[in-house]
């Protein structure tokens, strides 16, 4: 049942529809059905709508890692687990909820609901995004997201060992028409995409990578890694599950198994971002090393060779 009305174009998505169905607002031929229903056909089915969430985002005292602010944008290290604005099923704890606490003229800044939002990262990714804070900067950055003078590095832990060196990704991608939820290489509507892949440490079993990315599309890194046949390690939304990682090692890989099994979450981080000055034109630039359990897992893969890619936290306006 959840399945057939997440396709219908009013419902937001099956997340949505299954907390509909939990507060029992979906009906069956006039009777609350389980959630594990079935349907056999010829039934009726009607949802209860519930009024609609106030739209202004409310603050909420929410720890954020500010690397940078001035007057015309802030730049934030996001953690594992926190979506970067409000939507459907995910009405508050996001970082739009923190950065209004800390910054609140910020609304009126690019709509409601994105409050200053230049661009987003995934849930589970990790690194750094830009703010803005005045509708010049917001216009500013967004037109160097377009035409690529922002530019964005990440690093990311890959299954296998790649052949090659240096990878160019150039592959569309548009929705899962199987699940909305997923993006695919050349699905329904697809947008050009293009990765830039550069090999930082390997082993028999993992490749360490740094990944440039030309263009922004939903979940872009990972899709292009898991289509030139190396999934991101613990992406199990693209074919990187842990359950593959496990299997590459032998026996007595104890430590670096009791690693994978702990890092619940795509290896995929945003460690650099550069872009010219809203104001000054200037050169900004950031890095934001590896969140500790991540530099934990390439200390125990790679040994003393990932102690040299150590990144530094960097802040700096080009004088």
């Amino acid at each position: 049942m959840d399945t057939w009305l997440s396709r219908l174009p009013e419902t937001p998505s099956r997340n949505r529809v299954q907390q509909l169905v939990k507060d029992g607002l979906v009906k069956i031929n006039g009777t609350v059905p389980k959630r594990s229903y079935t349907l056999a056909g010829g039934e009726t089915v009607s949802i209860d709508w519930p009024e609609p969430d106030d739209p202004w985002p409310f603050p909420q005292d929410i720890p954020l890692d500010i690397v940078f602010e001035d007057d015309e944008f802030i730049i934030v290290n996001k953690q594992q687990g926190l979506i970067v604005h409000p939507s459907p099923g995910h009405p508050d704890g996001t970082m739009v909820n923190a950065l209004l606490h800390k910054f609140p003229n910020l609304p009126g800044i690019n709509g409601v609901k994105r409050p200053g939002i230049v661009h987003r990262l995934d849930r589970d990714t990790t690194g750094l995004l830009v703010v803005a804070k005045t509708e010049k900067a917001m216009n500013v950055l967004a037109k160097n997201l377009q035409k690529r003078t922002m530019h964005r590095r990440y690093v990311a832990l890959l299954i296998g060992r790649t052949p090659w060196e240096k990878l160019t990704v150039d592959a569309a991608i548009g929705r899962d028409p199987q699940n909305r939820l997923r993006r695919a290489i050349d699905g329904p509507s697809p947008r050009d995409a293009r990765s830039h892949f550069r090999v930082l440490l390997r082993s028999h079993k993992f490749t360490l990578i740094e990944c440039k990315l030309e263009t922004g599309r939903t979940h872009q890194i990972r899709i292009h890694a898991k289509h030139v046949g190396y999934p991101i390690v613990c992406d199990d939304t693209y074919g990187g599950h842990v359950k593959r990682c496990l299997e590459r090692l032998t026996s007595d890989e104890h430590e670096l198994r009791r690693a994978l099994q702990l890092f619940n979450r795509p290896f995929l981080h945003a460690y650099d971002l550069s872009f010219p000055h809203p104001t000054t034109g200037k050169t900004a630039h950031f890095q934001v090393p590896l969140p500790e359990n991540a530099q934990q897992l390439l200390s125990i893969a790679f040994g003393e060779s990932a102690e040299k890619l150590k990144i530094k936290r960097i802040a700096e306006i080009e004088s």
